[in-house]
């Protein structure tokens, strides 16, 4: 504890006694930095948040268009900023975890600019990825379209059978009582119709089905489209202020004053040291 304790004590004295050249250091930094931090440059920063939209797998299953992940190491290449006014601009992508919500951001010089450069990239984002499940919802439409004509052709088919069936049943109740022999053969014959019928009415339900259930997935894929959450944000004034640009130049400054006067100190005991060997 004791040797420790002289350490320390070692340390404040070679301070105190260099510290005209710790203050002078110190200072100029601190100057230094009051001269240079009006002309730092500004820098403001827009942010969205994007909700990835929903497709349908290889599988028929749903899943998001892409995952966050892959999106946000994608989106800062495919949808980089072009131009010369894009000059100075970056792009940027964050992840929400376990969420299907990315952050996207865009750093510039200009408010107003970031802010204009990010409302085009998400316009860009959506239009991609509505033409992906537009094209999805078109592959379905069609199939409803198919189905529902194939329904109407089999309902208008069963409708007509159903007709024809209702009256045989009079004539053939109207034959029973007259004791005539034809209406074996026509009940055979409408047996056979009620057959058709009944699978008639089995192919109407499964069609039925198939329409409910691609509607449901044409329905449920227009509803979770990528999607802008809330609105474009303003661009945030991200340049750090002097006040804290000052302090840090202001410790930088004191803490390399600290470091010379040790160095100073050091060769300073060093000629100490090589003038007694000369005198001895």
């Amino acid at each position: 504890m004791e040797e420790n304790t002289v350490e320390l004590i070692d340390y404040i004295r070679v301070v105190w006694k260099q510290k005209i050249l710790v203050i002078l250091g110190t200072l100029v930094c601190i100057a230094a930095g009051v001269a240079l931090c009006p002309r730092s440059q500004v820098a403001y920063r827009s942010e969205a948040t994007l909700r990835i939209g929903t497709t349908i797998d290889s599988s028929r299953k749903t899943s998001v268009i892409d995952t966050p992940a892959n999106l946000a190491k994608i989106i800062p290449i495919e949808y980089s900023l072009e131009g010369d006014e894009a000059l100075g601009y970056g792009l940027g992508v964050e992840m929400i975890a376990r969420t299907a919500l990315i952050n996207i951001n865009v750093k510039g010089p200009d408010r107003e600019k970031t802010k204009e450069f990010l409302k085009k990239t998400i316009e860009r984002i959506i239009e991609d990825h509505g033409i992906l499940t537009g094209n999805i919802c078109k592959f379905y439409k069609l199939r409803i379209e198919e189905h529902e004509a194939e329904l109407d052709k089999i309902t208008e088919e069963f409708n007509k059978e159903s007709l024809v069936l209702s009256e045989n049943k009079i004539s053939i109740e109207e034959e029973k009582a007259l004791g005539t022999s034809n209406s074996e053969i026509r009940l055979f014959l409408l047996l056979s119709v009620q057959n058709n019928m009944n699978n008639k009415q089995s192919a109407i339900r499964s069609l039925q089905e198939n329409i409910f259930s691609k509607q449901s997935v044409v329905k449920y894929l227009e509803e979770r489209k990528t999607t802008l959450i809330g609105r474009v944000g303003e661009g945030v004034d991200i340049r750090d202020s002097k006040r804290r640009y000052i302090l840090l130049t202001g410790f930088g400054g004191l803490t390399i004053s600290i470091f010379l006067a040790f160095f100073v100190e050091h060769l300073g005991n060093v000629r100490e040291n090589e003038k007694r060997k000369s005198m001895s």
